[in-house]
Formats: C-alpha cells, structure tokens, sequence
C-alpha cells in the first residue's frame, strides 16, 4: 500500500461521511419557495364574543318594528308643535334592542360585540325612522290644514293625491325650511353619540358594556 493510498480517509459506516469532513459545518438546507407561505391561525382561537353567534338578517328584520313606533313617537310631539331630540334617542335605542334581541346576541351578556353589518342595519334604520317621520308629520299637517278625519285621512287617495302635490311645491319647503333644520339638528343630537359608539365597537375598538 502506497502512502498516498494510507492518507486517503475512509468513510464512516454509520453515517457514510469521511471522517475529515465530519467537523465541516453541514451545508444549507435549500428550501422550496412555493412552502414559503403564512402560518396558519392557530386552532382553537376563538372569535370576538357575539360575531360568530350573530343572526344579521333575523336581527335587520326585527328592528324594523322600531319604524312605526318612532313614527308615532314623532308625530304626537309634533302635533303639539316640539321636535326633541329624545325621539331620536328613542329610536336609535328601540332599534338596538330590537337587532340584539333578534340577531341572538342577548344570549352572550356583557361585552358583545355586534359586527359591521349590524351596525350599518341599526344606522340605517335610524336614519329611515326619523326621515319617515318628519314626512308623517308633514301629513299630519295636511290632514289637519284641510280637516280631513284622522286617521281615516291616511286611508283616502285624494289625500294621498294632493300630499304628493304638496311635497312638490317649492314653497312649502321653505316653509318648512325652519322645522328640517331643527329636525336634523334634535335627530342627530339624539341618535349620534349612540351610533358613534356602535361605530367604535364594530371597528374592534371597545365593546358594548
């Protein structure tokens, strides 16, 4: 054996490398780019109390009861000549109860969190409500202008034919000029710090106490 052929190393039979290559540092592992991905959510998280329990559609339709409430809530302050602010408060309220009843989330106690969704159902509702019901004043009016019995007016098309006349003629706008600004003004004095905080709770940033 020559001595070239003695200095050669022999491979270790448990793990097939030489033994002057054992102490090298082991060479990088070359990764697949397509398993370079975003890990996956840990299982068992659970979601914000009250998203994954919440009937949107049971809830929208149940807060619609709030609509002729509000109606006549305004309409009898308005008859007396007042618009409050606390019809508005009244309604925004009314249809809160009414989504949370309806949508299931009663059943999860404080610190539900209602979703997006519903949050933009009980705006809507709102704003609906108190605009309807400054058009139901503006009726109550009518009927009262041309002495038509009450409630049976609400049932007669000629009364129907000349409020229709009566909501397109300019001057009764300005007429009314007065009473849509302070409508807008109590409607939003009343409905406004309740939405806002609906808006904070269903952006993630507080919760319903």
């Amino acid at each position: 054996m020559s001595e070239d052929d003695s200095a050669t190393p022999v491979p270790d039979p448990e793990n097939g490398r030489s033994p002057a290559a054992a102490g090298d540092s082991p060479a990088p592992t070359r990764r697949d780019p397509e398993r370079l991905s975003v890990a996956e959510p840990a299982e068992g998280v659970a979601p914000p109390a009250g998203l994954a329990d919440e009937h949107v559609l049971r809830g929208s339709l149940l807060s619609l009861l709030i609509i002729p409430a509000g109606i006549a809530g305004w309409v009898l302050l308005w008859q007396w000549g007042f618009v409050s602010a606390i019809v508005a408060f009244g309604v925004v309220w009314g249809a809160l109860f009414l989504y949370i009843l309806g949508s299931g989330l009663y059943r999860l106690g404080p610190g539900t969190v209602i979703s997006r969704a519903g949050f933009w159902v009980i705006m809507s509702v709102t704003v609906v409500t108190l605009v309807l019901s400054f058009l139901a004043g503006l009726a109550w009016d009518l009927a009262t202008a041309i002495e038509a019995p009450m409630p049976a007016a609400f049932y007669m098309a000629e009364f129907w034919a000349i409020y229709r006349e009566m909501l397109g003629d300019p001057e009764v706008w300005s007429a009314y000029f007065p009473s849509i600004v302070f409508s807008l003004l109590f409607g939003a004095l009343g409905a406004f710090s309740v939405l806002r905080a609906l808006a904070k709770q269903s952006s993630g940033k507080s919760e319903l106490a």
